[in-house]
């Protein structure tokens, strides 16, 4: 009671600063579950205090044995499972990463197939698609068509490349999430921050967001380059905010019936800490009474 009162009180007045500072309904129900994943870990430290006490006759062999679960759960496990994840599903670091793409936007996913050798099959199916034998002799400005293809090319490689860096970080993730049966921080950690939307699930939906709006941006003035640049000899000069004009870019958050699905485990795991941390408190409770009567 004298934990989770407190956190109910707490629950509903942010519950209600969060409404009346904009808040939607779903911030709220986000805020409530939070909420709830704190009151089990909570729950679940209270229970095992109140267990190590009523089981151990010394207050100070009490007292270290909780100290070395706190400084094991808290200070320890948070710390090697992030390592251990690491070696068990490894990921390309920042070099590296940008290394291959570099290296496969000139070279080609096969390694034969290099930057020119593309450009020269552009210009020929290009001039054979307008039925020119001159690049000087097409409606359209092929340097223009040049950059929308390398363009689509470059940004392909990137996505694949990012893609496959996060799979590789859920992976990381899942290996963490096994330590949860030994600290339940471990559990709390990643639903905390996947109700705030701070996590990497959160990251990569923004980052995929504004790539799509960035491409789309950058496609729309190449098409211009390609329908409207006259002389490609002469410096192409052209009103940007007209062509650009209504695109603008706007972020959509998880929703939350899709971080909860995403973190079902996590609650599980907390749920579980507190309902074995409750039953050895009972059970503990139950030899004090027969020691005390």
């Amino acid at each position: 009671g004298a934990v989770l009162l407190p956190l109910f009180a707490l629950a509903l007045v942010a519950a209600t600063a969060l409404l009346l500072t904009g808040g939607s309904a779903e911030d709220v129900g986000a805020l409530l579950w939070m909420m709830l994943g704190y009151a089990l870990y909570l729950w679940a430290f209270a229970a095992l205090t109140l267990a190590a006490s009523a089981a151990v006759a010394s207050a100070r062999t009490s007292l270290a044995l909780l100290l070395a679960f706190w400084a094991m759960a808290v200070l320890l496990v948070p710390r090697i499972a992030p390592a251990i994840a690491e070696a068990a599903a490894p990921t390309l670091s920042g070099p590296t990463l940008e290394a291959a793409v570099t290296k496969e936007v000139r070279e080609g996913p096969s390694g034969h197939d290099p930057m020119d050798v593309r450009l020269k099959r552009l210009r020929e199916d290009t001039m054979r698609r307008y039925g020119v034998s001159k690049i000087e002799d097409l409606p359209v400005d092929f340097s223009g068509i040049s950059l929308f293809h390398g363009e689509a090319l470059s940004t392909g490689i990137y996505r694949r490349y990012a893609a496959d860096l996060y799979d590789g970080y859920d992976r990381q993730a899942a290996v963490q999430r096994r330590f949860a049966l030994i600290s339940p921080l471990q559990a709390l950690r990643p639903l905390s921050a996947g109700l705030a939307q701070s996590d990497q699930h959160a990251h990569r939906r923004f980052l995929e967001q504004a790539d799509a709006y960035r491409y789309a941006l950058v496609q729309r003035l190449n098409r211009d380059i390609i329908h409207n640049r006259k002389d490609p000899t002469t410096l192409y000069l052209t009103n940007v905010g007209a062509i650009t004009r209504g695109q603008k870019f706007v972020a959509h958050a998880v929703p939350l019936k899709q971080t909860l699905r995403r973190h079902w485990t996590d609650l599980a795991l907390l749920a579980l800490w507190a309902v074995i941390a409750t039953l050895l408190a009972l059970a503990a409770s139950r030899r004090l009474r027969r020691i005390v009567a």
